[in-house]
């Protein structure tokens, strides 16, 4: 669950506040060429899953 500021909200997905919306699986990359990449802006973190898939 994101929030409006796009951060992850684990607490609101927990707290089943949002059941009437679908269920989403979302894949991330956590670390890049040996470089941790999890404090990167959602876009890169989309650009990274991208090249990935190829």
């Amino acid at each position: 669950m994101l929030g409006v500021d796009e951060i992850s909200d684990f607490n609101a997905l927990h707290s089943r506040r949002h059941d009437e919306g679908g269920a989403a699986l979302r894949f991330d990359v956590l670390a890049l060429g040996g470089e941790d990449v999890r404090q990167l802006p959602l876009s890169m973190h989309k650009t990274n899953l991208a090249r990935l898939r190829g």
